[in-house]
């Protein structure tokens, strides 16, 4: 079999070709998972750190709930102590107004006996100077004479 030159030459330049191809593709392929691998390396090295960040920003909440709780339970406490003062002063106030009413109460009763006593004694009175007025004016005429 006889081939010519030029054929065998583009045969051999085509091969070539193909070759180089195969060579950059490889190349190319190994280019990417080389930086997949990287990006990936780099992914998981984002991902440590930020669950890491994750964990202490957990930690800081369940401590903050702690301290919350905490003050939580003081306030609670102090309220406490308010309100039972807070009652104690009501207590004393309604007690106080209580025995100033009970007070106010008798000095009214004992101003309305004495008040009464003296609206007798001046009712009384009156009745004893009508009676005298009548008594000086005389009985009324129950007939009129005529003029």
């Amino acid at each position: 079999m006889y081939v010519s030159v030029e054929t065998l030459a583009t045969v051999i330049s085509f091969a070539g070709l193909l070759v180089a191809l195969a060579g950059g593709f490889g190349w190319m392929i190994r280019r990417s998972d080389a930086q997949f691998r990287e990006l990936g390396a780099r992914i998981d090295a984002q991902s440590v750190r930020i669950d890491a960040q994750g964990a202490r920003i957990e930690a800081q909440g369940i401590r903050l709930d702690e301290r919350i709780d905490a003050q939580g339970i003081r306030h609670d406490a102090k309220f406490a102590q308010l309100e039972a003062k807070i009652e104690e002063q009501a207590a004393r106030l309604d007690a106080k107004i209580g025995e100033q009413a009970a007070r106010l109460d008798a000095k009214i009763d004992e101003q309305g006996r004495v008040l009464g006593s003296k609206l007798d004694v001046q009712t009384r009175e009156l009745i004893e100077v009508k009676i005298a007025v009548a008594r000086l004016e005389g009985p009324r005429p129950h007939i009129v004479p005529a003029r």
